[in-house]
């Protein structure tokens, strides 16, 4: 137990010997606090009064401290059955978060879930304790928002005369939708490749839409006045406008290998998500459907 109750205070453990009460049975409690073992209060009557109390570790107080510390282990009553259990963390509209370190039993998870279940429950599982041996592939998947202009190289099926791509781009590049598209107040950079292929990025999304078809609209002239009508729509045809719009980084899930996996966590019928799983960097964690 990380906090007993001193003068209506929630309080941790300063000195070993320290006491106080328990927030659940109001029994004594005192302190213990050493080199080895994580501070915390025990029953001085030797009854622990929350059937679920497991030991405190470091890992259980790295994530209590993200949170506020009225949201750190909090004693919650269901009325109806007098039954009274410390939920690892609470947050302000009730959901509980219940973070889990070492094997537990199908019944105490069904327990669990039905005392918490009005308050809503998430379940966050240690991958160090519980799934070692399981590992996730995955890749990054960097914001892009750009749109994409490739003029044709040259026409198979029927012979232009003259077509020449590198005139192509050089009027592009004196059109009024190529000017526009660099001075918009979104624009990010521009990329040329092979002298053919045009790249805008975005730093915001913008209306790609309305872009796509200004650029048709001036590649239609430009392809009408260098090489004809009767070559416009098939040159049109051959030339690839597209956008992509992913508006935030995100990680793809390529696969998820299970090894030694606690039978348990398929009994769960709680939202799991999974922190220091193996293949995954530090700063996530995996939701577990």
């Amino acid at each position: 137990m990380r906090y007993a109750v001193d003068n209506n205070n929630k309080i941790e453990v300063s000195t070993s010997g320290q006491l106080a009460f328990c927030e659940g049975c109001n029994s004594e409690v005192k302190g213990r606090k050493g080199f080895k073992n994580i501070a915390h209060w025990y029953h001085i009557n030797k009854n622990e009064c929350d059937s679920w109390y497991e030991p405190i570790t470091k890992w259980h107080l790295d994530w209590q401290n993200i949170f506020p510390l009225k949201n750190r282990e909090v004693t919650l009553f269901d009325n109806e059955t007098n039954i009274y259990h410390r939920a690892d963390i609470q947050l302000d509209n009730g959901l509980v978060i219940e973070v889990q370190n070492s094997n537990i039993n199908v019944d105490e998870i069904k327990q669990r879930e039905d005392f918490y279940k009005k308050n809503g429950l998430i379940w966050i599982l240690n991958g160090e304790t519980l799934v070692s041996k399981s590992k996730l592939h995955y890749r990054y998947v960097q914001k892009d928002l750009s749109i994409s202009i490739v003029i044709p190289e040259y026409i198979e099926e029927e012979f232009i005369y003259g077509y020449s791509f590198d005139d192509v781009n050089e009027k592009f590049r004196e059109s009024y939708s190529y000017n526009k598209a660099n001075s918009h107040a979104e624009f990010l950079k521009y990329t040329n490749e092979n002298g053919n292929y045009h790249y805008f990025d975005f730093k915001n999304s913008i209306s790609f839409i309305h872009l796509r078809q200004e650029f048709i609209s001036d590649l239609r002239v430009i392809y009408r006045r260098l090489y004809g009508a009767n070559f416009e729509n098939k040159l049109i045809a051959n030339t690839e406008i597209k956008y992509n719009c992913i508006e935030n980084d995100y990680y793809q899930v390529l696969s998820f290998i299970k090894k030694y996996w606690k039978t348990f966590i398929d009994e769960i019928k709680s939202p799991i998500f999974i922190d220091n799983l193996s293949g995954l960097s530090n700063d996530l964690i995996y939701s577990y459907q």
